[in-house]
């Protein structure tokens, strides 16, 4: 990252998206807990 400063935009909006991709699959994991549990 050091010696190559151009790709450090790059990779930080592909952290962020990795980021947000791993956030929305907890939450819907969440939800279909719940509702499996709900239902049970």
């Amino acid at each position: 990252m050091d010696r190559n400063p151009e790709i450090k935009g790059k990779i930080m909006t592909f952290m962020v998206l990795f980021v947000a991709l791993v956030e929305v699959t907890a939450i819907y994991g969440l939800i279909i807990a719940f509702k499996i549990i709900d239902s049970a």
